[in-house]
């Protein structure tokens, strides 16, 4: 939860941490957030229900080098 200033500025609590601190004023995009990964394994689990639903299982590792 958040709360904006009168002029719509917004201080947001991430957890975990970013690792690296961005630079003052940096427009960052929240509606389209992007991980980097590594896959560990050549596949793909996927699992799909009836209607709209379905999943997927990957072994990934985050790359916290990005």
């Amino acid at each position: 939860d958040t709360n904006s200033d009168g002029s719509g500025n917004v201080t947001l609590s991430i957890a975990p941490p970013i690792r690296k601190e961005p630079a003052d004023d940096l427009i960052i995009d929240y509606t389209s957030p992007v991980n980097g990964v590594f896959m560990l394994a050549s596949q793909a689990a996927w699992n799909t229900s009836i209607g709209i639903f379905s999943s997927f299982t990957i072994e990934a590792v985050e790359d916290v080098l990005a």
